[in-house]
C-alpha cells in the first residue's frame, strides 16, 4: 500500500500546492476524509499518511509565501504546541516503547500540523471561501 498511499498523496499534494491557500486547506480536508489514517509510510521518527504529508507540504509553502509573518500568535499557538510536547515528553519519561512515542509524534501531527495549515491557509474571508468547493465536493461524496 505504500505505493498508493504515495500516489495519492502526490496527486492530492500537487492540486492542493496549485491552488489558492484556502482551497488548498479543503483540498487537504478532502485527503483526510477520504484516505484511511492507519495507511501510513515510516519516515523518520513518525509514520506519515497522505493527509500528514499534504499538510507538511502546505506548511513549507505557506512559510515560503511569508504567510506566517503577519500572523498573530496567540496564547492558543502555544498551548497546541506545548501540550503536544508535553505528551511525546510524558510518554518518553512513562518509558513507553519506541512504538508508542512514535504514535504520539504522530498525533503531533494530527494536531499541531494541522493546526498550524488551517491558521496560516485560513486568513481572510476570501481564504474561508475558497473552503466552499472542496467542501461541498466531499460532503456530497460523502
Amino acid at each position: 500500500m505504500i505505493g498508493v498511499t504515495a500516489f495519492v498523496t502526490v496527486a492530492l499534494g500537487i492540486l492542493a500546492l496549485a491552488v489558492r491557500p484556502g482551497a488548498a486547506v479543503g483540498v487537504l480536508i478532502i485527503s483526510m476524509m477520504i484516505w484511511p489514517e492507519y495507511l501510513r509510510v515510516p519516515i523518520g521518527p513518525a509514520d506519515m499518511s497522505a493527509p500528514r504529508l499534504i499538510a507538511l507540504a502546505l506548511l513549507i509553502r505557506f512559510v515560503v509565501q511569508g504567510r506566517h509573518i503577519k500572523m498573530n500568535v496567540c496564547s492558543v499557538d502555544y498551548l497546541v504546541f506545548f501540550l503536544w510536547a508535553w505528551t511525546v515528553l510524558a510518554t518518553m519519561m512513562a518509558g513507553a516503547e519506541s512504538d508508542k512515542t512514535i504514535e504520539m509524534i504522530g498525533y503531533g501531527f494530527d494536531t499541531v500540523l494541522m493546526y498550524f495549515v488551517a491558521r496560516l491557509g485560513i486568513r481572510s474571508i476570501q481564504d474561508a471561501g475558497g473552503l466552499a468547493l472542496p467542501l461541498f465536493c466531499i460532503s456530497a461524496f460523502m
